[in-house]
């Protein structure tokens, strides 16, 4: 609002009650409903109309060209990415939707930024959660007047560009992934006004303050070249300079430049404008990610349009992105970073390349260097949900190295922290170091889904990635419910030919074009079945030749994937021991990357006849178990239980109702108390529909 306050006034009903009111949300751009008025006191209010329409000239007539000026630069950010917002495999389709209005509040006053003698709102920024532009007056001049944040062209198209990217998928601003944005935004601000024969090259230059002062994306001084990981600040706007000032070059410096497309689809649009656009589509989140991106996107072209970004034109990113220590040998900095399944993943520095940790109970691995964060896949069914993370030692006595824990949802949303106490001040790039040698983070799961935990260095005072870092290893250790993370149903019965549909929630992003054919994130890239241990059963992987499981069917939709996988002759007699099983589907997302979507709540496979059979029925060593296999033809109530030759009952191992198919369970030698049987000879009853039998196992000590 452009006042620093407001009055809400709140009508009661017609009993005459006057209490009992709950505020949900109150929120509004501007105070006018007078835009005819020449005394308005609020915001411009555009009109087709043919009635006269007024400037609010409130603070100056300076500064009351600001609405105009921010409409102008608005438009002409908007019709700047006409060109390149272009799907080139689904002519003339634009891969991402920026047709809708966004609301922009101009003069957004900020009395919490009324610091000494300058007054104002010292910053603009667009609200994500809202999808709004809040610019502010900015600090008043020597002559008194606003130097309005919306006077500047360079910072209303940087704000214009943040809602682009969120056209295409969300930015988790934090770290890399938010710096990424930040560079995108001064990038494409300035490459707008070179179009325009214009030769900016700073964020700022009317206001030269807000957002970190003006910020010069060629590499000039005062700023410099910026170099990862050594010259990682802590705070997105000053760490986007290492990836902007690498655009810079690809753009504007001869020893890099790209050029532009001479014909065809781009034909007079730079190659730098229209890759770096093009690389947003694979949804990177961190530099290394982003730098491939590029590079692949080029191919991409030249496989379309032989020449049109050839080898030569690929050697000259890679060269551009090393220059500044993006891409470089060394990216990785534990066995997690390089994990992923994907060419695309340098590192698991953001959900994309998150290492897929979805039946881990704990690892171990390293925040180094300097800037570093790790992101982990979590399927995770509806329960609780700890994670512990034991941390390095801090380099000197009772100190730990501070990292903390941060939970997203499959859309990047945040749901959660756990952040341990400092013990020395964190601020921009320090070393911080606390005197908890663990942090634990507790979450009540309320639905499924894919999460991502990031492992950080502590937040500094902007609320960034510190410098804190260690080629010490810390150790993540995890309680959670894993089965049920997916629906699964077996929809045509048959032995050794069952029918399992599956639906696996999945992010859907307003991009709806390439790289993938919509905006789901994740497309099938196979299914396999886990046994009742939920070890993995190899030879059911759907996309293996001579697998005993094929994958039938498989879409995608606003809510997630689906599909249908069947089982092929043979299966029952490759996993005689198998009862109980569970389906696993796994994903391939916009870099390539392929990871876990989640596994099903437990399957019964149909079955040929009645039995119980043991499996490892020796029980011989500590923490052995005998594995009990049975097969019923209809459903009904099932009791498994175990007798002494002598005919006393040891332990009722299950007890209640089954549906038809096989399953299984284990007994791992103890009685009903939870004390170890003695060694000898055991017999097993399972009593059920169709089934009555008795099978033995031996306890040897």
């Amino acid at each position: 609002v452009e006042n620093p306050s407001y009055t809400l006034q709140l009508k009661s009903g017609e009993s005459g009650t006057y209490d009992g009111f709950v505020v949900d949300i109150s929120s509004y751009l501007v105070l006018t409903n007078s835009p005819n008025v020449s005394s308005n006191p609020g915001s411009i209010y555009w009109s087709t109309s043919a009635a006269a329409v007024y400037l609010d000239r409130g603070l100056g007539n300076s500064n009351g060209l600001s609405e105009v000026n921010a409409f102008y630069h608005l438009n002409a950010m908007h019709h700047y990415f006409d060109p390149i917002n272009l799907d080139p495999s689904a002519i003339p389709v634009m891969p991402a939707d920026l047709s809708q209005h966004i609301a922009v509040m101009v003069h957004a006053h900020g009395d919490a930024d009324n610091i000494g003698t300058y007054g104002g709102m010292l910053n603009a920024f667009y609200d994500i959660e809202n999808n709004n532009i809040m610019i502010g007056d900015g600090q008043i001049d020597y002559n008194g007047i606003y130097r309005s944040f919306a006077l500047d062209g360079t910072i209303v198209r940087h704000e214009y560009t943040h809602f682009v990217v969120n056209r295409i998928y969300t930015i988790i601003n934090f770290g890399e992934f938010g710096a990424i944005s930040e560079a995108l935004a001064d990038y494409f601000a300035m490459a707008s006004f070179w179009n325009e024969g214009q030769t900016l090259s700073a964020l700022g230059n009317f206001v030269d303050s807000g957002e970190g002062g003006a910020r010069d994306i060629s590499g000039a001084s005062p700023t410099g070249e910026r170099i990862m990981p050594a010259d990682w600040k802590g705070e997105v706007h000053e760490d986007s300079l290492i990836l902007s000032e690498a655009l810079y070059k690809l753009r504007k410096n001869a020893t890099y430049d790209l050029g532009s497309f001479s014909s065809g689809l781009y034909a007079g649009s730079h190659r730098t404008d229209v890759l770096a656009y093009a690389a947003l589509f694979y949804f990177p989140d961190n530099f290394a990610n982003y730098r491939d991106a590029m590079i692949d996107a080029c191919a991409q072209f030249n496989a379309k349009w032989p020449g049109s970004c050839d080898s030569t034109m690929s050697a000259k990113i890679a060269s551009a992105f090393a220059y500044h220590g993006i891409g470089a040998s060394g990216d990785a900095g534990d066995p997690y970073e390089s994990a992923g399944t994907s060419s695309l993943c340098r590192n698991n520095n953001g959900p994309e390349c998150a290492s897929d940790i979805g039946t881990l109970s704990s690892l171990s691995a390293t925040i180094y260097p300097l800037g570093d964060t790790d992101y982990y896949s979590l399927p995770l069914a509806p329960g609780n949900l700890t994670a512990t993370l034991s941390l390095p030692s801090g380099g000197y006595a009772d100190t730990y190295k501070a990292y903390a824990m941060f939970l997203f949802d499959a859309t990047r949303s945040y749901i959660s922290e756990a952040v341990p106490a400092f013990y020395n001040a964190c601020e921009n790039s320090d070393d911080c170091v606390t005197q908890s040698p663990t942090v634990t983070l507790n979450y009540t799961v309320p639905a499924a889904g894919r999460y991502y935990l990031a492992v950080s260095p502590a937040p500094n005072q902007y609320y960034d990635v510190s410098g804190t870092n260690s080629s010490l290893p810390y150790t993540l250790t995890l309680s959670r419910t894993v089965a049920g993370s997916a629906q699964a149903e077996i929809t045509a019965a048959a032995y050794d030919g069952d029918e399992i549909t599956f639906a696996v929630p999945s992010a859907f992003f307003p991009m709806y074009s390439a790289p993938s054919s919509t905006g789901t994130e994740f497309t099938v890239e196979y299914a396999q079945l886990r046994d009742h241990n939920r070890e993995p059963l190899d030879l059911t992987r759907t996309n293996l030749p001579g697998s005993y499981m094929r994958l039938l069917e498989s879409g995608t939709d606003s809510q997630g994937v689906t599909g249908r996988v069947g089982l092929q002759a043979g299966f029952g007699a490759r996993y005689p021991g198998v009862g109980t099983v569970y389906l696993e589907i796994f994903g391939r997302n916009h870099i390539g990357n392929v990871m876990s979507l989640g596994i099903s709540s437990a399957l019964n496979l149909s079955s040929n006849r009645s039995a119980i059979t043991a499996y490892n029925n020796i029980i011989a060593s500590p923490g052995a178990k005998a594995i009990l296999k049975y097969e019923v033809q209809s459903a009904g109530s099932l009791t498994i239980k175990v007798y002494t030759q002598s005919g006393s009952l040891v332990r009722t191992v299950f007890s209640g109702p089954v549906s038809p198919g096989k399953g299984t369970v284990e007994w791992d030698g103890t009685n009903s108390g939870g004390g170890k049987a003695a060694s000898g000879i055991y017999f097993v009853k399972a009593k059920g529909p169709g089934l009555d039998s008795v099978v033995k196992i031996a306890i040897v000590r």
